[in-house]
């Protein structure tokens, strides 16, 4: 809490974040417990769901999102298949992230959260609509009904949540808040993990039984542990850079401090242990714009100029080709899996362009896809979506996720309002950081901890524009 130390928020002072920063604090702690004390995966969910229902009495609404996003991100998926009975082999696949949205949206009092007002909020709608009409091709209507409820959870529920929470300066400031204390949490448990081989977040596999492999695996790379908490390590990689971003924006104009320094310190250290070489170079390349953003017309120049010097240089040197080499990690071998995947991907895509195919992992091209696993990783969001579930799909997710953040920011860049600007800027760069990262790495997975981190934000922009 003394990174927030000096943060004002419009009429809020220092000592309000510092308030609502150790409200988040307790909530961590006390989630925290109710998941590797409990034992019991029911016993959990009651507990936690009590949590949420008291905390949104206690906590001011602008403070909400804030909390949303450190209990979203405070626990991995927690997957689990609820039984059935009287002849029902199953009721459906419970996670965190459906718990915690059914929790917010009943315990909601201020009017309605599902409210249709612009663009946005119908590309969502008809992106989660396309993606339940063809969820029911499913081998039986039950299991598609089924998933039709899991994914309503997965994207349109986080996303009313945050549009309804984040109307204003205030209320979007604490959602950054918010994030960056629930990532330095996260920065440094993964820290510690990866120094100390522990695998914090695994044992809750066993401990709350769960029949689902919601918790991601940790995997070693030059002999070290690959830096990874509730989040997969290129997750968290992408995770730490946005945090960066905003943490950026939080502290402008704040003298500089030794909690200051150990905040930027602790999220760099912890994207280098995850050992994740494209989200380093897209978040790199990001935060760069973004620093050069803030100097507008002028920065972007600079920024340009000072990339074909730094070219020119390399060159003369003889080192250019070995540098881009690595840029581009063609050393690597999932380099190589990747850009094939793309190439198979987009020609089955070509076969199935409108509604795609549940079932598309068993065409005779993504046969030799299969790695030593034994299965066919799709490290690539928009080829999961537009593989399963066609282009028009994909079509309303790639608004929410990009050409909204780019018009929100082309409203403010033509306001006189500085303090507009800034707050956009970082908005569109935390975004666009997401949008190119998800290029690299699956996310629209059954109880995935990041895409309702993705559709939460999309949601936030409307507290921007509303700036």
């Amino acid at each position: 809490m003394g990174a927030a130390k000096k943060i004002e928020i419009a009429n809020y002072g220092a000592g309000y974040v510092a308030k609502v920063g150790r409200q988040y604090f307790v909530a961590w702690v006390v989630l925290t417990s109710c998941a590797f004390l409990t034992s019991n995966y029911y016993i959990f969910a009651l507990l936690s769901f009590s949590l949420i229902y008291f905390l949104r009495k206690k906590i001011p609404i602008e403070a909400q999102g804030g909390l949303y996003l450190v209990l979203l991100l405070g626990l991995p998926s927690l997957s689990k298949t609820i039984p059935g009975f009287l002849g029902l082999q199953q009721l459906f696949q419970s996670s965190w992230p459906l718990i915690l949205g059914v929790a917010f949206v009943l315990a909601e009092r201020q009017g309605r959260i599902f409210k249709f007002t612009e663009k946005v909020d119908w590309a969502v709608f008809l992106f989660f609509a396309i993606v339940g009409i063809l969820l029911l091709r499913k081998s039986s209507f039950t299991d598609g009904l089924r998933y039709v409820f899991i994914y309503f959870n997965l994207i349109c529920v986080p996303y009313f949540i945050a549009k309804k929470i984040s109307k204003n300066a205030a209320s979007v400031r604490l959602i950054f808040i918010g994030y960056v204390f629930i990532m330095l949490i996260l920065a440094g448990a993964a820290v510690f993990a990866s120094l100390k081989h522990w695998n914090v977040y695994q044992s809750l596999d066993s401990a709350l039984a769960l029949n689902e492999r919601g918790i991601t695996g940790y995997k070693y790379r030059g002999g070290f542990l690959r830096a990874s908490t509730t989040l997969g390590a290129i997750h968290l990689a992408i995770a730490s850079f946005g945090a960066v971003i905003l943490y950026s924006y939080l502290s402008y104009g704040t003298r500089s401090s030794l909690y200051k320094k150990a905040a930027f310190f602790l999220f760099f250290l912890t994207i280098v242990l995850t050992f994740s070489r494209g989200p380093w170079l897209i978040g790199l390349g990001v935060l760069a714009l973004y620093f050069a953003m803030d100097r507008g017309s002028k920065g972007l120049i600079y920024l340009v100029i000072g990339l074909a010097a730094f070219a020119m240089l390399l060159s003369v040197s003889g080192v250019l080709g070995s540098v881009m080499d690595g840029l581009s990690l063609r050393d690597s071998g999932n380099v190589d899996y990747r850009q094939h995947l793309l190439e198979v991907g987009i020609s089955e895509i070509m076969k199935y362009p409108f509604f795609g195919r549940l079932d598309f992992r068993d065409a005779a091209a993504f046969k030799t896809l299969i790695q030593g696993e034994g299965i066919v990783d799709i490290v690539n969001t928009y080829l999961q979506i537009a593989l399963a579930y066609g282009v028009i799909a994909l079509g309303f997710f790639v608004y929410a996720l990009i050409v909204w953040p780019i018009s929100i920011y082309r409203k403010a860049a033509r306001s006189k309002d500085l303090q507009r600007q800034k707050i956009a800027r970082a908005y569109f760069c935390f975004m666009l950081c997401i949008a190119i990262s998800i290029f690299t790495v699956s996310s629209f997975n059954v109880g995935s901890v990041f895409f309702p981190l993705i559709m939460f934000w999309v949601g936030v922009g409307h507290g921007v524009e509303g700036y």
